[in-house]
């Protein structure tokens, strides 16, 4: 079983309601295998990974990186920063907001609001590494990601069409973020699966947003929950209760808990 944390697994204020523990838990018990599929940084995954007792490797930045905690990677997929680097730099020059993840950890250019938020709900350190500066990181990031108004969101797109097939975008409407070419959660799950000697079709997977939708068309069961984007909706094989409502818990009741 993989499940999506933001928007999915947590409700809006980012909390992990405890009857949501206890049933994974208990499917965990059973036999079930759990695991994690998130945008999130590894050391923000492995915080909520523990809580929930989950031994298995778990999926990050969006499929670029896969592993246990306390473990080497099995996988990551970093973007190559000969490859980012003339597009950070023009994004630089255009006054972007840009979060560069790189050592499990945010780079900025200068921290501004979200940044102070962000940090705080995913326990993730930032460093500032000055105007200008980013795309002189030596670094090979595991993912970019880009805030600004729609309008500029789109500008800043059209930065990206001469390497459009060099990276994985999942776009928003007043941010992108950009994975190396092919990585996508579902690629990360299958390349679990065939770690763990399942195959897709064996797996049920729980999503909110757009970097899921690709995840619950290619395994065996697709649920999303209720506050899903509509084209995640159309995509699965049930829809449970709200994030805000333990979804992920009730339908996990439903399938595996429920005795009568």
């Amino acid at each position: 079983m993989v499940v999506d944390i933001d928007g999915t697994l947590l409700d809006s204020n980012s909390n992990l309601h405890p009857k949501t523990i206890a049933t994974i838990k208990k499917v965990q018990k059973k036999g079930i295998l759990v695991t994690l599929a998130t945008g999130r940084t590894f050391r923000s995954t492995c915080t909520i990974a523990k809580l929930l007792g989950i031994k298995i490797p778990v999926i990050c930045y969006n499929g670029a990186y896969i592993s246990s905690i306390g473990q080497p990677p099995l996988y990551t997929f970093p973007i190559s920063r000969g490859k980012i680097k003339p597009i950070i730099k023009i994004l630089e020059e255009n006054n972007y907001y840009i979060k560069f993840y790189a050592d499990d950890c945010l780079y900025v250019q200068e921290a501004i609001e979200e940044t102070y938020l962000f940090s705080k709900i995913h326990k993730v350190p930032f460093i500032e590494v000055g105007k200008g500066k980013l795309s002189h990181l030596n670094k090979d990031p595991l993912k970019i990601v880009v805030y600004d108004t729609p309008e500029r969101i789109k500008s800043a797109l059209e930065m990206f069409k001469p390497l459009k097939d060099e990276f994985t975008f999942i776009i928003e409407n007043d941010n992108f973020e950009v994975n190396s070419k092919n990585i996508t959660k579902a690629v990360a799950v299958e390349l679990l699966c065939n770690y763990l000697g399942i195959s897709m079709d064996q797996v049920m997977a729980f999503g909110d947003g757009v970097n899921d939708v690709e995840m619950v068309e290619s395994v065996g069961v697709g649920i999303a929950v209720e506050n899903a984007i509509p084209l995640l909706k159309e995509k699965v094989d049930f829809i449970t209760s709200s994030n805000d409502k333990l979804g992920v818990a009730r339908m996990l009741e439903k399938i595996f808990l429920d005795d009568s």
